[in-house]
């Protein structure tokens, strides 16, 4: 929706990397307690030079903000039981 497009609570600032792997669902945030979860295509050493933090702030599982997390999280997940190794 062009709303949900132009919505402050549907983004975060993060890095270059983190914004690409999670526009492709291969990382997603935990909406109950903000933890980074990756995909199990993303190997331990990527994940390692990667070097993202391994939860965002709590400051910023907001009430408006919760919705979008979640709704990302449910598709990560969705994708996920369907990749293969």
């Amino acid at each position: 929706k062009v709303d949900e497009a132009y919505d402050v609570n549907n983004g975060l600032l993060v890095t270059a990397d983190a914004d690409a792997l999670f526009d492709k669902h291969m990382i997603t945030i935990n909406p109950n307690n903000g933890d980074i979860i990756y995909s199990k295509l993303i190997s331990k050493e990527l994940r390692k030079q990667l070097d993202f933090n391994s939860k965002v702030d709590e400051s910023l599982l907001t009430a408006s903000r919760l919705p979008y997390l979640q709704y990302h999280f449910d598709v990560f997940n969705n994708l996920e039981s369907k990749r293969a190794l």
